[in-house]
């Protein structure tokens, strides 16, 4: 019938050579499980979160999709929170995005918001060297911080042959 079972392919006879554009070749992730927090003014990257992938070809594209929650955490003394998270190649800042809560609150209250944050990002590395993605947070004013509880970050990188837009 012209078929071919796997009893009759040979170890290492599939390879990502002869897969057509577009197959994809290689998926990594990583999931956040634990909440961290940021007063601080610079970047900090986040602990237990990256993935690293080694294109096997000169030609594959990357693709990078984060999908996960940021926490806004105001008080009395700080009520317009603000931050920014970006997702990061290495040291090469590929997306950014800014985050602000502004509550009127005076004496011991506190107000707090959880939001969502999604990069979707396509990269052509041209390039058979490994690449490490990241996520790092900063607070402009006020906590700022990252949700982990829930495994609620979730970072996904897959090689993808030789694709041609």
């Amino acid at each position: 019938d012209g078929s071919i079972d796997t009893a009759h392919i040979a170890a290492d006879q599939i390879t990502s050579a002869i897969l057509p554009a577009g197959s994809i070749l290689q998926v990594v992730s990583d999931i956040k499980s634990a909440d961290e927090y940021t007063t601080s003014s610079s970047y900090t990257t986040a602990a237990n979160l990256s993935v690293s992938i080694t294109p096997s070809s000169t030609s594959s594209k990357i693709f990078i999709v984060v999908s996960g929650f940021i926490n806004l955490y105001g008080n009395g003394t700080t009520n317009n929170v603000t931050g920014n998270v970006q997702l990061n190649e290495g040291t090469t800042e590929l997306c950014n995005q800014n985050f602000s809560l502004f509550s009127n609150l005076s004496g011991n209250y506190t107000d707090q918001e959880n939001r969502n944050f999604t990069y979707n990002v396509l990269r052509s590395p041209s390039s058979t060297s490994n690449l490490v993605y990241t996520i790092a947070y900063k607070t402009g004013a006020g906590r700022f911080g990252i949700v982990g509880a829930g495994n609620s970050v979730v970072m996904t990188a897959m090689e993808i042959a030789g694709w041609v837009q």
